[in-house]
């Protein structure tokens, strides 16, 4: 590279790692909402219902961070 010739700019890109954490934090809160204000489940106790519910909330919210930050970064690289 010659001192004439401009430098290209760095390529921009979403961090996918910090959507994915933010999905399975709201995944958490959503699975305790759920566990709060649903019906009781006779079988189990109140907080193994509450694990299993915000371990599946974290698990959808983990698939759905990852699917919107992958979607934002090919749109963000499209634009360029």
């Amino acid at each position: 590279m010659t001192p004439d010739e401009p430098r290209p700019a760095p390529r921009r890109s979403v961090n996918i790692v910090a959507f994915i954490c933010t999905g399975v934090v709201l995944g958490v809160i959503g699975g305790g909402i759920v566990d709060l204000l649903g019906p009781a489940a006779p079988t189990y106790n109140n907080a193994s219902s509450l694990a299993f519910l915000a371990a599946v909330g974290a698990l959808i919210g983990a698939l759905a961070g990852g699917l919107l930050g992958s979607a934002l970064d090919v749109m963000a690289e499209r634009r360029r």
